[in-house]
């Protein structure tokens, strides 16, 4: 209430003009009423505004985490099918200088170790070959950890956007694929140990790393349906000023 509206009810009643008071009060009360709509009508506009952005900005979210963590997925499924029988994996008989300087460029593959890959090649391609072969075991895992390293970070950067659910199955997804890494890798590492010696690891590590792979398709099959409901809900409408 302002002191021109204090001013005025003073005035009237000293008059003794109840009705004016009364008329007066009863303006000062509906303006008063007036202002406290206008102002819950902007926080809700505000409110209504600020929860699209956020559905918005999740919704992009979603989907730059679905591509990092689909990468990864690549990576290690293309690990774990080169040394389990589901792919193919190069032979290099066929290759020649020209194919392997290829390959190696598309990989990255340093110069100091293209020089002696060609050190060896020249004596001796066979050796050459399977020097490298355990090279390109180090490389792909390490392609592989790094994708889903790269997944990982972004995800601990934007989970503040995500709900609950989804939350917990993009860190399902993302610790399937560490632990379907992790046991590919062993598993290799000591097939090659008793391949030197003429023996065949157990077929329960084995089993072991093809549940594991299960697992994790199940797992990023489910992250992906429940994103796509997510996206699929439509965005509610904000409040119109006019209304």
């Amino acid at each position: 209430m302002t002191w021109q509206e204090i001013t005025g009810i003073a005035v009237a009643a000293s008059v003794g003009t109840s009705g004016a008071v009364t008329l007066i009060l009863k303006y000062i009360f509906q303006k008063n009423i007036d202002a406290h709509v206008e102002n819950l009508k902007h926080d809700l506009q505000k409110e209504a505004f600020n929860a699209e952005m956020i559905i918005t900005e999740r919704h992009k979210i979603y989907s730059e985490l679905t591509e990092y963590i689909l990468k990864a997925e690549g990576l290690v499924q293309d690990y774990y099918d080169s040394y389990f029988g589901a792919s193919y994996r190069r032979t290099y008989e066929e290759y020649n200088d020209v194919d392997f300087k290829n390959h190696f460029k598309e990989l990255k593959v340093t110069n100091k170790l293209q020089s002696q890959f060609f050190q060896l090649y020249n004596d001796d391609p066979a050796k050459a070959i399977k020097w490298w072969r355990g090279i390109e075991d180090t490389l792909n895992g390490n392609y592989a950890r790094q994708a889903i390293d790269n997944a990982k970070n972004f995800y601990l950067i934007k989970k503040i956007y995500l709900t609950v659910p989804m939350d917990e199955k993009a860190w399902l997804s993302i610790q399937c694929l560490y632990s379907l890494l992790r046991s590919s890798q062993t598993y290799l590492e000591l097939r090659k140990q008793l391949e030197a010696r003429n023996k065949t690891p157990d077929s329960d590590r084995e089993n072991k790393v093809h549940h594991l792979a299960e697992a994790s398709k199940q797992s990023i099959k489910d992250l992906i349906k429940g994103m796509r409901a997510s996206i699929a809900t439509p965005i509610a409408k904000r409040p119109s000023s006019a209304q």
